[in-house]
Parts: C-alpha cells; structure tokens; sequence
C-alpha cells in the first residue's frame, strides 16, 4: 500500500512539473501520415497492449475495437497538444476503463519522446501507471512519407498495475507508411502482429495475444 501511493505521487509530480513544459507542439502532433494511431487493449494508443509515448494530434478522435483471447472497445481523444484521453470497455470484467497520457519531447533529444500516463484511473480493475520512452530510426520526412522505406520505431518503459510493475516495450519495422510488423512484450507475455493503415482514417492489425489470434480495427475521425 505505502509503495502504491508513492508511485502515485511521484507519477503525479512528474506529470505536473515536468509536462507541460515540453509537450509536444501542435505541427508535428498534427500529421498523422507520419504517426497513424492505433488503439490498444487497455486504451491509450501504442501498440497491441503496451502504449507508446505519443498522443493523439488536438481535436482528433479514434474508436477502435480488439477481439481475440481479451476484448475491447476503446475511444480515445486527442484533448490539447500533447495530452491525450480515452475510455475503453473491457469484455475481462465487464468494466469501464478511463485513461490519460502526456507526450512530452525534451528539447534536447530528437527522435526521442516520452509518454507518462495511467490507465483504469477508477481502479475498477487494477490502476496502472506507467512511463515509456519513444525513439524513430530512419523515419522519413513528411515529403517522402508515400515512398518505400524500412525504419524502425523502438519503445521501452515501465509500467504497474496491470502490467506487473516490470519492464515493458516493443518495436515497429516499418516498409513504408502502411505496413509494419510490430512486436511487444506487457510484463506478461510477448505479443506480435502486422499492421496495416489503409488511409488516413482506417487502421488494422491481426496477429497473436496471448498465445491466440487477434485483430484490432481502428478508425480515427475529426469530431
């Protein structure tokens, strides 16, 4: 319990002190070519369960769905630069899960990006907080973006809660801006999938979770 509420205060402070200063400014957030966003299992955009250090760009909104060993309905909402939330429905527990994530770019670092955000803030199922950094390599500029290419998205943090407080990561091989091979492990299991973004408002991936198939379906939307 004491751990508990220290890592509570300490993720709250961080988002406080350190967030606003540095989030992520509204042109890059804003181009979604570069950066399709995809739901995950528990919510916050990411991967196939594990989420990434960026957010959705302002004003833009994503519904998606996730069916295989676990199931969900997420939507999610980009509510200023930088700051993204959302709520997902749980088919493990029937449960209504609200969710809230911070990008944050230090100034010093380019390519590299972190996210610090908390997933089940109701704590109906478990609340989790989490922080992961970000890096691209070989991502191409928004004027090549329709060319072929291959570059690599890497991701790792820490996360509680439904994520055991252990490590958690993944990576993204990308051909070109449709396809990828993305990879993860959620401090339970490794999980693996292909995605692909049709355009630039459908989103799918189909792979394993959980040592079973899955495929998620997204669609982003300016509301």
């Amino acid at each position: 319990m004491k751990r508990s509420w220290r890592n509570t205060l300490a993720w709250t402070l961080a988002v406080w002190l350190i967030g606003p200063g540095l989030t992520q400014p509204a042109s890059a957030q804003e181009n979604d070519a570069l950066r399709a966003s995809v739901t995950t299992l528990f919510g916050p955009t990411g991967l196939i369960t594990v989420p990434n250090a960026y957010a959705i760009a302002h004003k833009r909104g994503l519904v998606g769905t996730h069916f295989g060993p676990d199931k969900s309905v997420t939507a999610d909402y980009g509510l200023i630069n930088g700051v993204e939330v959302g709520t997902s429905w749980q088919d493990s527990g029937n449960d209504l899960f609200f969710n809230a994530k911070i990008n944050i770019v230090p100034s010093n670092f380019k390519g590299f990006e972190l996210g610090l955000g908390v997933i089940d803030i109701a704590d109906f199922q478990k609340r989790t907080f989490y922080g992961i950094a970000s890096a691209e390599i070989g991502v191409p500029s928004a004027a090549d973006i329709n060319k072929n290419f291959v570059a690599l998205r890497v991701h790792g943090g820490f996360g509680s809660g439904l994520y055991k407080e252990d490590f958690i990561g993944g990576l993204e091989l990308l051909f070109n801006r449709k396809l990828s091979i993305i990879g993860e492990y959620n401090g339970n299991e490794v999980n693996a999938g292909v995605r692909y973004v049709h355009d630039e408002a459908l989103r799918l991936q189909a792979g394993v979770q959980r040592h079973g198939l899955f495929f998620t379906a997204c669609y982003a939307f300016n509301p």
